[in-house]
C-alpha cells in the first residue's frame, strides 16, 4: 500500500514538471513585453512544487508513522494474546486438575459401592438364599398340594357323571 502511494506521488511530480515546462514553453512564446507575466508565473510553478515537495515529504512521514503505529499495534495485540494464552492455560490446568480429581472421586466411591454391595451378600446373602430356598420349597408343596386337590376334584366330577349313566 505505502508503495502505491509513493508511485502515484512521484507520477503526480513528474506531470507536474512535465506540466510546468509545456507552460514555460507557452509564456517563453509571449511577446517580450510580457516580463512580468513570465516572472509571476515562474515564481508560481516554484511555489507550486516547493508545496508539493513538503506534500510529499508529509506524507512520507504520515507513511512512516502510520508504519510505526502499525507495528506497535501488532506488539500490543501479541502481547495481550501472549498474557490471554497464560490464562487460558490455567484455566485449562485448572480444569484437567479438576477432572482428574473427579475422576479420582467417582473411582473411590465406585470402590466402596462394590466393597458395600460385598459386605452386604457376605452378610445378608446366606438369610436371602435360605429364604429363597425355604421359599421355593413352599411354592413347591403349595403346588404338590394343589395339583392333589385339582385331581380329587377332578376324580369326583369323573365320579358324578360315571354314576349317572
Amino acid at each position: 500500500m505505502e508503495d502505491k502511494i509513493k508511485s502515484t506521488i512521484k507520477r503526480s511530480l513528474h506531470e507536474l514538471e512535465e506540466f510546468a515546462e509545456k507552460l514555460e514553453d507557452w509564456v517563453d512564446d509571449l511577446p517580450d513585453d510580457t516580463d512580468e507575466i513570465r516572472a509571476t508565473m515562474k515564481k508560481s510553478m516554484s511555489k507550486i512544487s516547493s508545496k508539493l515537495g513538503e506534500s510529499v515529504e508529509q506524507g512520507e512521514k504520515m507513511s512512516e508513522e502510520a508504519e510505526l503505529q502499525a507495528h506497535l499495534g501488532l506488539m500490543e495485540a501479541k502481547d495481550k494474546l501472549e498474557a490471554s494464552k497464560e490464562v487460558i492455560d490455567n484455566y485449562l490446568d485448572s480444569a484437567a486438575d479438576k477432572s482428574q480429581t473427579l475422576m479420582g472421586e467417582l473411582e473411590l466411591k465406585s470402590k466402596l459401592a462394590k466393597m458395600e454391595a460385598e459386605d452386604f451378600w457376605e452378610e445378608k446373602g446366606p438369610g436371602i438364599k435360605r429364604e429363597f430356598s425355604e421359599s421355593a420349597e413352599k411354592m413347591s408343596q403349595l403346588a404338590e398340594t394343589t395339583a392333589d386337590e385339582i385331581q380329587n376334584q377332578i376324580s369326583k366330577w369323573h365320579m358324578v357323571f360315571k354314576n349317572r349313566k
